[in-house]
């Protein structure tokens, strides 16, 4: 594997879904759209520092089994956008890789990995992920890249006109409005809001360390054949 890949790099990485062009580059929904993928990444790339930093197999493990608890938590209370980011930092490349570390890992985080992976898994269109979307109460914290991948699908693989620009496809419009208000039925509002009490110092630092540690793929990988070279 490449030291710029990532085994599931496909479902985490969002920084070129959103195409940019003169007049979205000034739009403020685009900046927000841009601002969520940018956390997701840079959560994904402290997940997996955070794991590799570990001076022993024995600690990155005991990061590695935090993570996954904290992943299985988001679960559980529907933000599946943070749940994503943490699965694919414990599931880089750069960490899978370490064997020593992996030996080390509970069964009880491997299993959990697993149920992680198939829920998110992208079969059928990520059947299982809808599937849950779909029975869960708000609030909700949707996985954007796939918000972003079907108003992609609708909204370049359809035409806006037909008959030679005569009549407008309200169809694609009709689809791309309720993929939006799907979304938004599920978001956290005044009478669908978190019971959780904010720790404002924990959320600060929290805050601070996510958005300053960000290393890219080759600096994670880099650190992990640091912390466990390569063997003949």
């Amino acid at each position: 594997s490449s030291s710029s890949s990532s085994s599931s790099s496909d479902a985490s990485d969002l920084r070129g879904v959103v195409p940019l062009t003169a007049r979205s580059a000034r739009d403020p929904n685009v900046s927000s759209v841009r601002a969520a993928i940018d956390h997701c990444n840079r959560l994904t790339s402290w997940v997996a520092f955070t794991v590799m930093a570990g001076q022993t197999p024995r600690e990155r493990a005991a990061e590695y089994d935090r993570f996954v608890n904290v992943a299985m938590q988001c679960v559980r209370a529907n933000n599946y956008s943070a749940a994503m980011a943490i699965l694919a930092g414990v599931n880089h490349n750069a960490v899978f890789r370490m064997r020593q570390t992996r030996a080390e890992i509970s069964e009880r985080a491997a299993a959990a990995v697993e149920d992680l992976k198939e829920l998110f898994s992208a079969s059928g269109s990520f059947q299982r992920y809808r599937k849950r979307l779909h029975e869960c109460r708000p609030p909700t914290i949707c996985f954007l890249g796939i918000v972003l991948q079907d108003l992609t699908f609708t909204l370049d693989g359809n035409p806006d006109y037909y008959c030679g620009d005569r009549l407008v496809n309200f169809r694609k419009w009709r689809r791309a409005s309720e993929i939006i208000h799907t979304q938004h039925s599920l978001l956290v509002t005044d009478e669908h809001s978190y019971s959780f009490n904010l720790q404002s110092s924990l959320a600060l630092a929290l805050g601070h360390v996510v958005v300053n540690s960000f290393r890219s793929d080759d600096d994670l990988y880099a650190l992990s054949l640091r912390q466990e070279p390569r063997q003949g």
